[in-house]
């Protein structure tokens, strides 16, 4: 899959990564290490971690890594980011005036940096450098490039480099979520709701058959499958419910669908457990995760949702006060960028 040697810039590398996220047989793992591959021409390194987020919550929805953070040093990571510990946390990155930053040994020490510094230790991690992929005002993601101990530590210049790749990666991301995701909530064999109990060390210690085979299912998924890293979906809503605010839901996109995680704190014996809850995506989960994905507009969601209430091209004109080639037209748009051929595909789809 490796692209032909060109005289790499950072407009050579973008679009390369959007041709490979194109790639319609590509798996996560398959795009993550293309990525790597065409990144590292012009920032080499050792290592990466390359996330996806739930654009509209804002949470972790699949992630890949590969000669870096294990697993376990990736939720540490993660929790830091939302416990606000962390000298170089994420949503800095999302909401700040430089997208970029680098984070190594060389930089400062106290009590808020030396748990990074211990653990980059551990890890056998000199240096990050990490950058948020933003794309017209949204986060669809993060990646982290990491260098080990006697090698060039990045810099700023590195960093200012990211940062110019940052929308090709975001707008990668973001086409193979909507060029493989199947529109609908997943069906997963018939699958209902699962709950999964995890203990205040984020260990499962129960979880109902249906949570276990949608476990399964993930762990097979092509768009999560990446090394047994399938907990991802449930970082968000587990740190936001310790945070006490349970509201918080994943929407996931996988090949059978789309599924919602969230989780709640439990309180009695099992106060400091939370109960996490993966299901098939609900109707309005579905339809604000496909009109941000799809890039569908505000007039076409509300013919979108006019229809799954039942109403007929007529009916839809006089409530949104369209005439009816509007409507028509908004209901082509739709079917072109999700890819059914009508009305009744997208609305057998949405609803399934």
């Amino acid at each position: 899959m490796h692209t032909q040697e060109v005289t790499w810039n950072l407009e050579s590398v973008g679009r390369s990564v959007l041709d490979a996220a194109a790639d319609a047989g590509a798996g996560l793992s398959d795009l993550a290490d293309e990525i790597a591959h065409l990144v590292g021409h012009v920032l080499p390194h050792d290592g990466f971690w390359l996330m996806g987020l739930d654009p509209v919550a804002g949470t972790p929805a699949f992630a890949a890594r590969r000669h870096g953070y294990s697993p376990y040093a990736c939720f540490r990571l993660e929790t830091s980011h939302r416990a606000d510990h962390d000298l170089n946390p994420f949503a800095a990155l999302v909401d700040g005036p430089r997208p970029a930053r680098v984070f190594g040994t060389g930089s400062p020490m106290n009590e808020v940096t030396a748990p990074l510094h211990e653990l980059m230790a551990e890890e056998g991690v000199a240096d990050e450098l990490r950058v948020a992929l933003t794309l017209r005002g949204r986060a669809w993601g993060g990646l982290t490039l990491l260098r080990g101990p006697g090698r060039r530590p990045f810099t700023t210049e590195d960093a200012d480099c990211a940062a110019g790749l940052g929308p090709y990666l975001a707008a990668a991301l973001r086409k193979f979520v909507s060029g493989r995701g199947q529109l609908g909530g997943a069906h997963g064999g018939g699958l209902g709701p699962g709950t999964l109990l995890i203990d205040d060390c984020n260990w499962i210690t129960s979880a109902t058959p249906d949570a276990r085979s949608w476990l399964r299912h993930l762990a097979t998924d092509p768009l999560h499958a990446d090394g047994g890293r399938t907990v991802t979906p449930l970082w968000g809503p587990l740190t936001a419910a310790r945070r006490g605010d349970p509201r918080t839901t994943t929407c996931v996109p996988t090949a059978q669908g789309w599924i919602a995680v969230s989780a709640q704190p439990l309180d009695g014996p099992l106060s400091g457990h939370v109960a996490a809850t993966i299901q098939p995506a609900p109707a309005d989960a579905l339809l604000t995760a496909m009109s941000t994905w799809y890039g569908i507009t505000p007039r076409e969601l509300a013919v979108v949702q006019c229809a799954l209430e039942g109403g007929r091209v007529k009916q839809i004109a006089r409530l949104l006060q369209l005439s009816h080639h509007t409507v028509n037209d908004h209901f082509g748009a739709v079917y072109r960028k999700v890819g059914v051929s009508g009305r009744d595909e997208l609305i057998r789809l949405l609803t399934r």
